[in-house]
Parts: C-alpha cells; structure tokens; sequence
C-alpha cells in the first residue's frame, strides 16, 4: 500500500479504477493537509521560516513548509495558484536547469555530459525511450549541433510532457545507482522490461556520460577511507557506512546513495546561495524574493515598464559564471504570472 507501489499499479493496470481512485484521494487527502497548515497572518500572507539544518547546505522550510507542495500531483498548479501576487505586481520563478545532473558531469570530467545537461540531458534520454515504443523517428545523437539538439529536445518537451517528467527521474536514479528494475516499475509507461530499462540507462551511462560510472566507484571509495567528502565550496559532509566488506567482497553500505548524492546537492545549494547573495546586494530584489523551493527562487515584481529589465537582472545573477568551479554556467528556465501556479 506505499504510495510509489500504488501509483506504479495503477499506471501498470490503467483499466482498473479502484487504483486509480486509491491515488487520487491520496492526492486530495495530501492537498487538504497542506492547504489546512497554510494559516495567513494579519496581512494576508503565509510567514514561512527557512534555515540550514540539511546536511548538505540545502534550505529547509518549516512552519509551514512549503518545500514540501505536492509539485508533481495533477492538482499541483492549482495548489500553487492560491499564491497570488497583489495589484501592480507580478508572481516570477526562476529554476535551474539540471543542476545536480550539471554537478555530475563537472564532478566526473565529463565535457559531453556537461553539454547534454545545458541543452536538454531528460530530453535527450526520454528520445531513446521514445524511439523503443515506435513514437520518434531516432534518437538524438550527441554528435548533432547545438541547435538539433535543442530543436528535438523542445519537440519532446512540448509533445511528450509526461514521458519528458518520468525521465527525470530516471536520470536521478541512475546517477545515484538508483537500479534498471526500481526505474522500470515506477515508470512503466515509459519501460515495459527490465531489459529496457538498463538499455536507457546504459544510453545515459556509456553513451551521453561515461565517465559517471568511474566518478560513482572514486566517490564511494573516498568516502568509504575518509568518511567524509568536500566541495569546492568547502562544505563537509560525514558518513560512517558507505561500504562493506565481508570475506572479500565490499557491497554497498546505508549510505552509499546518500554519499553519491551529497556532493551535487551542496554544490547545487552553493550556487543557489551565491545567486542569493549576489541578488541581495540590490534592496529591491532582497525584498522581492519570496520563496526558495530546492532549485527554485520565487519573486514579487513590479508589474510596470521596468519588468522586461528586472526580470533579465534575475536572470544574470543566477547565470553568472562559478569562480570555484572554473567559470562553469548554469542556465536557468524562468515564467511570470498573477499567482505562483499560472507563471508561464
């Protein structure tokens, strides 16, 4: 009865209402929850609270928290329209694109991996996957130019929304050794096998990015003899169970997910903070930010002649090269709107 088992069944067996049912009510009881904790104070607007109490750097929120917004229900937008920007002004958010995938490729030395990430790594993979099922013509091959790549990845994006979403999963876990038959059963729309499964993540692994596998084995072994890994930004992470050995043979300890993952999660927060910071030095975008969710920053602008040119600000200030990793760039995708869940 957990939550993925059921979501998995239900796309599994899509003539069977009852688990479709089962998920929906889920995802109203989730909604309901959240929407009842969101309690406005006596200016008519919810005070969340944020700190840096992950391991990683990353902000949490708390009292209410917001990070937590069921993004990814079918109701999510509607959630997020009751976050609704006052006259005169408009809701703005700014996310970046691929950046923990971005943190891989650099963490692994892997130039083509890099590129695959800035120009559209989910939509690149989801076109292998795409071509499997007879749905696109074939798959697109890191030797095109930027702007096919970039052509093929905005057509996938904008016709297969829902295979484009999955594959960002897919790709989460497989750089986190996440495995071909935990991708297959909780995307089973996009994977029919086992077999399939490891053919899209081999595409992602010994095609798009292959120095990710040597990056995984180096990061565990460091981990594993130190118990700790560090940044470039300097940030210090702990762990005590990474490996395991028994009568010769090392396997994967508690941890050893979490410690891959621990790196491109603080880098990823590092960037966001630094933007944070560059932003702050202006008073009018200290103000103006409202909410950071994860990769996210949300912002209250004016609504007036001079959006065009703020907006752009954001946008440099997210994009401007990182000095601690050797001027790399993170792009970022951005929309604006009356309400948080009608930026477009």
């Amino acid at each position: 009865t957990g939550k993925k088992d059921l979501e998995a069944l239900a796309r599994q067996h899509p003539a069977e209402p009852l688990l479709r049912r089962i998920v929906e009510r889920r995802e109203i009881t989730k909604m309901q929850g959240f929407l009842a904790g969101l309690v406005p104070e006596s200016d008519g607007r919810v005070h969340p609270h944020f700190a840096m109490k992950t391991s990683t750097g990353r902000f949490n929120c708390y009292s209410p928290n917001l990070q937590q917004s069921p993004v990814r229900l079918k109701i999510a937008t509607e959630y997020r329209k009751v976050f609704v920007a006052p006259p005169g002004y408009v809701i703005a958010k700014f996310d970046y694109s691929s950046i923990e995938r971005l943190m891989v490729g650099w963490l692994a030395k892997d130039a083509n991996f890099i590129r695959a990430c800035k120009l559209g790594l989910h939509g690149i993979t989801t076109s292998y996957a795409l071509v499997e099922r007879g749905e696109w013509k074939s798959p697109i091959e890191m030797s095109w130019s930027d702007a096919d790549i970039g052509q093929g990845v905005a057509e996938i994006k904008k016709r297969f929304k829902e295979e484009y979403n999955k594959s960002k999963v897919v790709n989460f876990l497989t750089c986190y050794l996440g495995s071909a038959r935990r991708a297959m059963f909780e995307n089973p729309g996009v994977f029919k096998s086992v077999k399939e499964a490891e053919k899209f993540q081999n595409v992602l692994l010994d095609g798009i990015g292959q120095s990710v596998r040597k990056w995984q084995r180096d990061t565990l072994a460091e981990a594993h003899e130190k118990h700790m890994l560090q940044t470039v930004f300097g940030y210090q992470m702990w762990f005590w169970d990474v490996l395991v050995e028994r009568d010769g043979v090392r396997s994967l300890g508690t941890q050893a997910k979490e410690a891959l993952a621990s790196r491109p999660q603080s880098m990823a927060a590092s960037v966001m903070k630094e933007a944070m910071l560059r932003l702050a030095t202006q008073a009018y975008y200290r103000k103006a930010l409202r909410l950071v969710v994860h990769d996210e920053l949300v912002f209250e602008l004016h609504a007036d002649r001079l959006l065009d040119e703020r907006l752009e600000f954001i946008r440099q200030a997210m994009e401007t090269p990182v000095v601690e990793m050797g001027g790399l760039t993170v792009g970022t995708e951005w929309a604006c709107g009356p309400s948080w869940g009608e930026c477009v």
